[in-house]
């Protein structure tokens, strides 16, 4: 895309309504993204040209300056699994001047609202898919290695979520805000701590 293109053509909605209003941040991240897509190069820029935003929220965190949480199109969320994705959360931190989050605009249907009786609903719609899915993006780049729930006795529970020890440092300053983030879109605990992963080796027989 041209850096000489209005903000709002990077958004979905601007196609089906010329006259959608945008917040401050949906302008300052759109202007942001085209700017750094117009400097990419090689398949970056190829895959950056399909990118289209559903949406931008401000998440709180604590004493720091708001989240930006940018909701990507079902179209172009693919490119949060290439190796654009560090490229472009770290330049928007450094134009937003906060912390950047990305994932995927995604749909909860409810398990009684049908049209017909034997409807089925999709499984990458059902509550629990999607917050799967909202926490494997949230953790991008990081692996999980091991995931496990904890209940406190007061009966609340937390999950305990390790991350493989090979991102941990583009992942460590960030864990506070997908904590936030997380807690906010889901209203559930989580918490995040790096080991490396286990190797593990079959001796020889005989």
């Amino acid at each position: 895309m041209e850096a000489t293109k209005k903000p709002s053509l990077i958004f979905a909605r601007s196609k089906t309504n010329k006259n959608a209003q945008y917040s401050a941040i949906e302008q300052q991240t759109g202007t942001a993204l085209q700017e750094i897509i117009s400097q990419l190069e090689g398949d970056n820029k190829r895959y950056g040209q399909f990118l289209e935003i559903n949406k931008v929220v401000e998440i709180p965190n604590g004493k720091d300056k708001p989240i930006a949480l940018v909701y990507l199109s079902h179209r172009s969320h693919k490119v949060l699994l290439t190796a654009l994705y560090k490229k472009l959360v770290t330049e928007l931190e450094k134009k937003l001047k906060t912390t950047v989050l990305l994932i995927a605009a995604r749909n909860i249907n409810s398990r009684w609202v049908k049209k017909n009786r034997t409807q089925k609903r999709p499984f990458s719609r059902t509550l629990t898919n999607v917050q799967e899915s909202l926490l494997n993006e949230l953790l991008l780049p990081g692996v999980i290695i091991n995931d496990r729930v904890r209940v406190r006795l007061d009966g609340t529970q937390v999950r305990k979520v390790t991350l493989d020890k090979t991102e941990q440092h583009f992942l460590e300053e960030r864990t506070q805000a997908i904590k936030n983030a997380f807690k906010k879109l889901t209203t559930r605990d989580i918490e995040i701590s790096f080991e490396k992963e286990p190797t593990y080796y079959v001796l020889k027989q005989g």
